[in-house]
């Protein structure tokens, strides 16, 4: 067997024991997840080390360029399935630092759609919902804010104005320096996770960035890409540079009347903080979580329709009739945490839905989030959310 024979084997039978460690994750008992995730990390990593090898003998840059891009694409494979552990997770930066720093450079040139430009056909008092969401101008004391934040959503006006984010992030080239060359990044592909059409998929993140900057409401692009409830930070740890956890997450609140089951994340941190970014075709249906949230909108608008945990028996929640990727699985039911119902719909409800018309929009709220406000809610509070204007939307929601 010559070189080029050895090295092929290699690498069919890494990939081999990598695509057989990811089939079996799903239902695994934790010790046995624990270890696949282990196996996946590493034959991810010996991947990485033997395309990086065959990138010393190519001739032509072009060729030693794509050797490098596929090394890091198989690492962040490794972070965004396994969540390896610390150890794993160093060692898996420090080489996509490594192999950055030898990469040829790349610009990213695009003409931005402006964030800031409201859809003239989107409104902004919904028929769904009565009532606005409380805006508080000052923000409140811890005390203050404890009491007030188990029993209503309100928004904490202008919280994150100063972040860097809220200027930095406008920029797909700022984006794009920061986290390097030859990332990806898990999106969801369509514009409602309750849709058969609805998928999951991981693109590159410079494609991404200029599908989502490039992009208009008269675009002819008509593929809806969601950046979703994805722990970017595990991948970009220098974004985290761009924004301040915010001291009300540290309340210790606890669990409220309407929702007594609540308990905060299970991690060290009792955190969970994701990134939703889209383009002005996303939105998420009505659907509940189980934590407090603390939801702060960094470029552009979002509206933001949310009902009491009280009229739960009137969403017409969905069976949980299949293990979805995008539901909660912490709902300890057997219905779904999501809704049947498009609130953000202009067409009458009282047909389909009658209990929901003749109820909710008396207790729901609605309020369109600009640039650096946080809005705060309870856990079980139904919630839906959907970008209000042009361009993209980029959003972080602290669970806690």
């Amino acid at each position: 067997m010559d070189g080029d024979d050895q090295h092929e084997h290699t690498k069919h039978a890494l990939e081999s024991i990598r695509h057989a460690a990811h089939q079996k994750m799903p239902g695994s008992e934790p010790s046995e997840l624990r270890r696949l995730r282990l196996l996946y990390a590493d034959t991810s990593i010996l991947l990485a080390f033997q395309s990086l090898f065959l990138c010393l003998n190519a001739q032509h840059e072009s060729t030693r360029q794509e050797k490098r891009l596929f090394a890091v694409s198989l690492l962040d494979h490794a972070i965004i399935i396994t969540g390896p552990p610390q150890e794993r997770y160093d060692l898996i930066q420090a080489l996509i630092l490594r192999i950055q720093v030898s990469m040829s450079p790349s610009s990213l040139s695009i003409e931005a759609v402006e964030p800031d430009k409201a859809s003239p056909n989107l409104a902004k008092h919904l028929p769904t919902a009565i009532n606005e969401v409380a805006i508080y101008t000052s923000l409140p004391s811890l005390s203050s804010f404890a009491r007030e934040a188990a029993l209503r959503p309100f928004v904490l006006k202008g919280l994150a104005s100063e972040w860097p984010a809220v200027t930095s992030w406008l920029s797909p080239e700022y984006l794009l320096r920061v986290t390097g060359l030859g990332r990806i990044v898990p999106v969801e592909v369509g514009s409602d996770y309750r849709s058969d059409e609805w998928a999951q998929r991981l693109m590159p993140w410079e494609d991404f960035l200029r599908h989502l900057f490039s992009r208009s409401p008269y675009s002819n692009d008509s593929e809806v890409l969601y950046l979703a409830q994805h722990n970017i930070f595990s991948q970009f740890p220098d974004l985290r540079n761009d924004f301040h956890i915010p001291d009300y997450v540290y309340a210790g609140l606890n669990a409220p009347a309407s929702f007594p089951s609540y308990e905060p994340p299970t991690n060290d941190e009792q955190l969970v903080i994701n990134a939703w970014i889209g383009d002005h075709s996303a939105r998420s249906p009505a659907h509940i979580d189980p934590f407090f949230n603390l939801y702060a909108q960094v470029v552009g608008r979002k509206q933001v329709w949310l009902a009491p945990p009280s009229m739960s028996s009137r969403m017409y929640p969905l069976e949980r009739a299949r293990n979805h990727p995008a539901e909660n699985k912490l709902a300890k039911s057997e219905m779904s945490n999501t809704s049947r119902i498009d609130v953000f719909s202009d067409d009458p409800l009282d047909v389909e839905f009658p209990d929901f018309a003749s109820t909710v929009p008396q207790a729901a709220l609605s309020v369109v989030l600009e640039p650096g406000d946080v809005l705060c809610f309870p856990p079980g509070w139904w919630h839906a959310m959907r970008v209000y204007g042009a361009g993209p939307s980029m959003s972080l929601s602290f669970w806690f």
